[in-house]
């Protein structure tokens, strides 16, 4: 099956998972700890982007016009992601031209297991090449089981997630075959030595406003932004940085905190199982000393720093931390702190050249995105992920 072919089945799926899935999603939301307006929202922005121009153009930028022979069977493990860009992974290992075994964490096989039967009926020819396994994440056994027929294993989650399976991908074979069905239709024998990991872990995301940018009118993009998947992902900002002084960072924060009820209560945060309760309540209370707390009606949090720092991680789930920069040479010094983890910044009141020289500035310390604010959560299919791609590193690119 060319890439064509896979495109326009993957293209079909997109159209199924961008439709109107209120059930499934009111079922599903206590398992994933995602409300169900805000899966809705998400799979319809991410999967409206499967189009076959959109999935073919992925194809050139990343792969060229006489790509490298694609691995023919390829592990995808799903340890933590946002729910749409870990079903992204997956179709775009399969546009890349291999078959794909797909094991997840516990709380995605749900989700993971109607994807599958969407593809049977949707896609019955890309769903030849798709396979889901499960097994307990601490049986050595099966995951070394798993990973021995695999020419190349893509993992998606923490860095003790990615160091584990490495472990894992790097160990000689014991022999055995895949469990579950064959996602090539016969069996397969083990690949001898190492196999290839491809680790999409951890990084981190900020936002800035520059001096010129009135509050108001850039508020509830930053809203959106801070709630999108309850500010899980890579992408969301853990820090926004503000051009000025503490009065100026105060004054944009309002602003956002003004803007969250109405982006609250259409994108609801999930429900916060108990240790992410506390480790909310223990990050702000951790800073309350030299910030002062903002709290939106609906729940946010922002706590404003008087002092420039670091972009540091957060602890999601709607804690935005901000402090204040003196100019772009301060923000490149903030931002080098998370050196080699940055990934996206959402920017407002820069202009394109000064976005490029941003860009070549911290591209050796890992960014590798910049977009405007509103957008930090919805990358186009273009983006290279991580800075790699999805498709170029499963070949050795």
């Amino acid at each position: 099956m060319g890439f064509e072919a896979r495109a326009e089945h993957i293209a079909e799926l997109g159209r199924y998972w961008a439709g109107d899935h209120t059930a499934l999603w009111e079922r599903l939301e206590g398992e994933l700890g995602t409300s169900a307006p805000m899966l809705s929202w998400g799979f319809e922005q991410t999967m409206s982007g499967w189009t076959p121009e959109a999935l073919m153009e992925l194809v050139q930028l990343e792969l060229g016009p006489a790509p490298a022979p694609a691995p023919a069977l390829c592990g995808v493990v799903l340890a933590s992601t946002v729910p749409p860009a870990g079903l992204q992974s997956v179709v775009l290992a399969l546009l890349g031209g291999s078959a794909v075994c797909v094991r997840s964490a516990r709380r995605l096989q749900p989700l993971l297991e109607a994807f599958v039967d969407s593809a049977e009926e949707c896609a019955p020819e890309l769903s030849k090449v798709l396979a889901l396994v499960g097994f307990d994440w601490a049986d050595a056994l099966a995951a070394d089981e798993f990973v021995a027929p695999l020419e190349v294993l893509a993992v998606h989650g923490s860095s003790e997630a990615v160091a584990s399976w490495r472990s894992v991908a790097s160990a000689r074979t014991r022999g055995g075959s895949l469990r579950g069905p064959s996602v090539l239709g016969s069996e397969r024998n083990p690949v001898t030595g190492s196999r290839r990991l491809v680790a999409y872990g951890h990084r981190l995301s900020a936002a800035w406003v520059g001096a010129g940018v009135e509050a108001a009118g850039i508020a509830k993009a930053l809203a959106l932004d801070l709630c999108a998947w309850d500010q899980s992902g890579c992408l969301s900002p853990q820090v926004l940085f503000v051009e000025g002084d503490v009065e100026r960072a105060t004054v944009v924060a309002e602003a956002v905190c003004a803007a969250l009820p109405e982006v609250e209560r259409a994108l609801p945060m999930g429900a916060l199982e108990v240790w992410a309760r506390g480790a909310r309540e223990r990050f702000v209370r951790a800073r309350m000393v030299e910030a002062e707390v903002l709290r939106a009606a609906t729940g946010a949090i922002l706590l404003v720093h008087d002092e420039p720092g670091p972009l540091e991680p957060g602890c999601g789930a709607r804690v935005l931390v901000v402090r204040p920069t003196p100019d772009l040479k301060g923000l490149v010094a903030s931002l080098e702190a998370a050196s080699p983890h940055l990934q996206s910044l959402g920017v407002a009141g820069l202009d394109a050249a000064g976005q490029r020289k941003l860009l070549a500035q911290l591209r050796p310390h890992g960014l590798n995105r910049l977009c405007a604010l509103g957008e930090m959560q919805r990358p186009e299919l273009c983006w290279i992920h991580d800075g790699i791609g999805s498709m170029a590193p499963l070949r050795g690119l």
